[in-house]
């Protein structure tokens, strides 16, 4: 589904991203940790053709080069930080709905499928009893599972989740990860999300890596957790424990 060969990216003259490589194959739940400014998100957009490839070559869904906005139409895409105002007169159907404009394009008006869709979309992240709710009267677990929808519409083989779980209470967190795990293991659909926090995946994850500009491991979660290491990538002390039978791991004075 993706590959990056040797890949500098990034902005202008800035460089965020040095020399990384790594595959996702189709079907995995893939996770990348690391502190801020590591370019996590600078990853995902490389992978929507939004950041210049400087050096090397991405491969998204068998397009490179020039050709890997081609597969955005196959790519949901829920970035960090929404652009809908909560003062907005929305409703959850209609910033669903939102996520069909891309493919009718600008003249286009949503039609009886594209508004079916929708409504099943809502229902598939289990909100379809709020189809008809404001928007921004919605808490935040709810708004993040809306947006989940409407990266869904259009049917796509790959999501992309930039820190998705970023601001939501304990409850909220757990609900929309088991959400994103059941798309991916009961529907197929590849997964890859950045976060700060990696207890959220433990266990569900199929491969975890480490960026800090470059890749600093990539791998199953089993072989990759190492204290060690994550000491290096967040230049603090990192402790990894066993609990009820999975990998644990507190960073400095910050636990899950």
């Amino acid at each position: 589904m993706i590959e990056f060969r040797g890949v500098w990216a990034g902005y202008g003259r800035t460089t965020v991203l040095t020399d990384v490589s790594f595959a996702v194959k189709e079907g995995e739940f893939t996770v990348f940790i690391g502190p801020n400014g590591s370019g996590k998100s600078t990853l995902l957009k490389t992978v929507l053709g939004l950041v210049p490839v400087l050096k090397g070559e991405v491969r998204v869904m068998g397009y490179t080069g020039h050709q890997v906005v081609k597969a955005r139409e196959l790519i949901g895409y829920l970035p960090q930080n929404s652009s809908m105002d909560l003062k907005y007169p929305a409703t959850a159907f209609d910033v669903v709905l939102m996520g069909s404009y891309s493919r009718l394009g600008l003249l286009a008006r949503p039609g009886r499928t594209e508004k079916a869709e929708a409504l099943r979309r809502l229902e598939e992240v289990g909100l379809a009893q709020f189809a008809s709710m404001p928007f921004g009267i919605l808490s935040g677990g709810q708004r993040q599972r809306v947006l989940l929808a409407r990266a869904l519409m259009g049917d796509p083989k790959l999501l992309l989740l930039d820190e998705p779980t970023t601001a939501l209470d304990v409850s909220a967190q757990s609900e929309l990860i088991e959400l994103i795990t059941a798309l991916n293991r009961d529907k197929g659909l590849t997964v890859v999300m950045v976060t700060h926090d990696v207890n959220l995946v433990v266990g569900r994850a199929d491969k975890i890596g480490y960026l800090k500009k470059s890749l600093q491991a990539y791998g199953p979660p089993e072989k990759v957790l190492d204290s060690q290491l994550l000491s290096k990538v967040y230049e603090t002390q990192v402790l990894v424990f066993e609990h009820d039978g999975e990998k644990r791991v507190v960073v400095g004075d910050h636990h899950a």
